[in-house]
């Protein structure tokens, strides 16, 4: 009965918070409460690939039924049409099943062959021809409420993405199918750790929630005391490591924890061993944190990252009320061992509140970092979102990232988790930048270092590095900007555009930093623009004494 009255609750917070009140629950996701509460009675129906594959190689498609439970259904057959440019034929495959399902989650994959050393874009249609009730049923790439029935694009054979010698990407924010509860769900580990090769990525952080890791299969509102899923996390971590040894996967959190009010606000955790409760916001009981988000940084061991996942954001009035949800104030982000923000989550370009609250702390002397995290559920083409189901193409997985500096050929989660705490951190959509620091003397330091004025008095010198590529378009627009310690706000010392970008895929310059400034920072933002879109890159700051 206790449970029975959560799940009411819980399901009257969901329906406001989705349909009368604004909301980013977001994933491939129907709200499945009761079976009531879906007018078409038919199972989730989700077909995906990743958007870009780095290499020419088979185009990989995922297929998902979510609660055929509900739903029973006869998937009688698959059909993936795969349509290419250039005058090149489309190619049509069939996959056969006659499989009857009745379970929470159905998945498989699915390859298409393009043709031998085709580079360029694919468009990939997926009929699913079912039976539900003894009807025939037909759904076309999905059947998300006012969701469009787009097809898939995927560029085959992207080739490598924007970087300097050293620098590797990855996603800190990401979400798989151990995120699972009444509103959300993600896709399975093993293909999410493909989709990631696939893609181009160096290294990813599987953090699903908390409130999810600790509960008993298949019910999401009863923790299990031996933590199952939070030991299979690991487990499947470790397979995937094995299966794709070229990229370097760690296990994480996305932790619900209380910020200085005691209100729940999350953190995502990287490379933890041991699990840190976090049911605050769960709705598995009472909304009062399980941890302080200060007492798990204060003791973070070193091979452990913490970044403050979305640490600003629109709240609404039920979450406030009912699962006593919060933001991050700036004292709660300089608490010590907190590696630095996530404030570039979710979205093309960085939530300004978020970013506006790094920028204080720099100016502040606080070294916390700046990093993108997509916090995707699986969706690797396009975010399924539940407020209002729309669709947003360039909010996939992959199309914001993390890059970390670890020189060398070895990739270690080590040495990722090291590079992230020294904040050898560049953040990108797109393009990228770095940016150096030399002084008079010959010793230089890079993103993330530190520099003091060599002898008589002779300028600091800053050489700034960006670069593009065809994916993302030229070059449009570099700036440099200096923070000094104490100061009110940021100056941008140099605004380069065209024509001073004479080489829209290649910029270097140097510069003297200025004499007035003598305890403070310096950092790079680069833009490139293609098709109407502005992609963007952020060095975290070299700082420098004089």
């Amino acid at each position: 009965m206790k449970n029975a009255k959560r799940f009411f609750l819980f399901a009257v917070i969901c329906f406001v918070s989705i349909f009368i009140m604004p909301s980013r629950a977001h994933a491939y996701t129907e709200l499945h409460i009761q079976k009531n509460m879906y007018p078409r009675k038919e199972p989730d129906i989700v077909a995906d690939t990743v958007t870009r594959l780095a290499k020419s190689a088979p185009i990989p498609v995922l297929l998902i039924l979510r609660h055929t439970d509900i739903f029973p259904t006869e998937l009688e057959n698959v059909e993936i049409t795969a349509d290419f440019g250039g005058g090149v034929p489309s190619i049509t495959k069939t996959a056969p099943y006659n499989l009857r399902l009745k379970q929470l989650t159905w998945s498989d994959l699915q390859y298409v062959e393009p043709p031998a050393g085709y580079v360029g874009a694919a468009t990939i249609n997926v009929k699913f021809n079912m039976k539900i009730r003894g009807a025939k049923v037909t759904a076309l790439n999905n059947n998300l409420r006012n969701l469009k029935r787009a097809p898939l694009k995927v560029y085959v054979g992207a080739g490598e993405l924007p970087r300097f010698e050293g620098w590797r990407f990855g996603d800190i924010h990401f979400h798989t199918a151990f995120t699972d509860n009444q509103v959300e769900f993600g896709a399975p580990i093993d293909v999410s750790a493909m989709m990631a090769a696939r893609y181009g990525l160096d290294w990813t952080v599987f953090t699903d929630h908390s409130f999810d890791l600790d509960d008993v299969e298949g019910d999401t509102l009863k923790n299990d005391p031996g933590l199952g899923k939070w030991k299979r996390t690991l487990e499947s971590v470790n397979a995937a490591r094995k299966k794709h040894p070229g990229v370097v996967f760690m296990p994480g959190e996305e932790l619900t924890c209380g910020n200085g009010e005691s209100k729940n606000v999350h953190m995502v955790v990287l490379n933890n061993k041991k699990f840190y409760p976090g049911n605050g916001d769960g709705y598995e009981g009472n909304s009062v944190p399980d941890l302080s988000c200060a007492s798990v940084t204060a003791g973070l061991p070193k091979t452990e990252a913490a970044f403050a996942a979305h640490p600003i954001s629109e709240i609404s009035a039920v979450e406030i009320y009912m699962i006593n949800r919060g933001n991050w104030s700036l004292n709660d982000m300089a608490a010590p061992g907190l590696t630095g923000l996530e404030s570039w989550n979710h979205d093309l370009h960085p939530k300004k509140e978020g970013f506006d609250a790094w920028v204080q702390l720099l100016l502040a002397g606080k070294r916390k970092y700046l990093s993108a995290g997509t916090d995707s559920h699986g969706d690797f083409s396009a975010e399924f979102a539940n407020a209002g189901y729309e669709e947003s193409a360039r909010l996939p997985f992959g199309a914001i990232r993390t890059a970390v500096y670890v020189p060398g050929r070895a990739l270690t989660a080590e040495k990722v988790i090291e590079a992230l705490r020294a904040g050898r951190v560049v953040a990108t959509s797109g393009p990228f930048a770095t940016i150096e620091l030399k002084n008079s003397v010959g010793k230089t330091a890079g993103i993330g270092g530190e520099i003091s004025a060599g002898k008589g008095g002779k300028p600091i010198v800053a050489v700034i590095d960006a670069k593009s590529s065809p994916e993302f378009g030229p070059l449009v627009e570099i700036k440099v900007i200096t923070g000094e310690i104490g100061a009110a706000a940021e100056s941008v010392i140099s605004d380069y555009k065209a024509p001073e970008i004479s080489d829209p895929m290649n910029f270097r310059k140097s510069l003297d930093l200025p004499a007035k400034i003598k305890n403070g920072y310096i950092r790079v933002e680069a833009y490139s623009q293609i098709d109407g879109v502005i992609y963007e890159a952020y060095t975290n700051p070299v700082w420098f004494k004089k």
